[in-house]
């Protein structure tokens, strides 16, 4: 009898527990989704209060000292900024993100998350003086982590556009002067932990830094996505064979959850009799300590043309 009744509490108690992840999972969704919804506010303030210009709603969402990444842009939530206009280019204020897949996961004990989705961004560009029309819908990718600090706020987010490959290797001669493959150490900032993990991914070492969880990846092109596990391991195999190196590593950690900036170059086979070029990309990467041990969960790669 006794027996059956501490079993009953045990068993209650992870009826609990499930429960309370599932919730917190739910709201970690909503957070970003209602962040997501505000993609084409003109401004923002620490406050993400509304601060706009042209009748945009605010941008919700972002903690204070939040950082929004935008292909190779970077935003801080206490100054003006434009989504729109950093990430497409072309970009008159009005957008909608239709999400298509999205990966939520609670971490460190419920203080915090991350999360990885892609979908489409439809919005408007200028085509004339005056005159806007909407554009051909733009696949995007968006990833990040938030902390439940009396709700759940973004403190890191990022916004990407695939490329084709043809068009990222082309721009590798655009730069004067071209850049040259990756040799050396990279230059760090932040935490300088997981900034070590991050040292041995490039080259070769992102299959055997893979989180042992849920993990979500994808790369610069359209096509590479991969929304599960087996998918993700699949295209960092083969970007192991790329010969990347990082140039840059700019890390943080909350708690045992953290968020990474690498920019990285891919070597490309110059023209015959030519000096070796490389083109740049940036790498955004949720990391999580597992055992001592800091882990990719999340990788969100974006070209980054000059």
């Amino acid at each position: 009898m006794g027996l059956t009744r501490v079993a009953l509490v045990l068993m209650a108690s992870l009826v609990i527990e499930r429960g309370a992840r599932a919730d917190a999972r739910a709201d970690v969704e909503a957070a970003v989704r209602a962040h997501l919804k505000t993609f084409g506010a003109a401004e923002t303030a620490a406050t993400n209060e509304s601060v706009t210009r042209g009748g945009a709603d605010p941008i919700t969402g972002l903690a204070p000292t939040a950082l929004v990444y935008l292909n190779k842009d970077t935003a801080k939530a206490d100054e003006p900024f434009n989504f729109g206009v950093d990430l497409t280019g072309n970009f008159s204020g009005s957008a909608s993100i239709k999400i298509e897949k999205m990966t939520v996961v609670v971490a460190d004990g419920g203080h915090a998350a991350w999360f990885h989705a892609r979908g489409t961004l439809k919005y408007k560009e200028v085509v004339g003086e005056g005159i806007d029309d909407w554009a051909k819908p733009l696949p995007v990718r968006v990833s990040g982590a938030l902390v439940d600090d009396h709700g759940w706020k973004i403190v890191r987010v990022a916004y990407t556009a695939p490329i084709e490959d043809k068009e990222m290797i082309a721009s590798a001669g655009y730069h004067d002067p071209p850049l040259s493959p990756a040799s050396g150490a990279p230059a760090h900032t932040g935490d300088a932990a997981i900034g070590k993990a991050v040292d041995a991914w490039f080259p070769g070492g992102l299959v055997a830094a893979a989180g042992a969880q849920t993990i979500v990846a994808n790369g610069t092109a359209p096509g590479e996505r991969g929304d599960d596990r087996a998918a993700a391991l699949k295209l960092a195999k083969a970007w192991d064979k790329l010969k990347l190196g990082a140039t840059e590593v700019d890390a943080v950690a909350f708690g045992k959850l953290g968020f990474v900036r690498v920019v990285v170059r891919l070597p490309v086979k110059p023209a015959k009799g030519k000096t070796p070029i490389a083109a740049e990309m940036v790498l955004h990467a949720v990391v999580a300590d597992e055992g001592g041990t800091w882990r990719w969960q999340s990788l969100n790669w974006g070209g980054r043309n000059p």
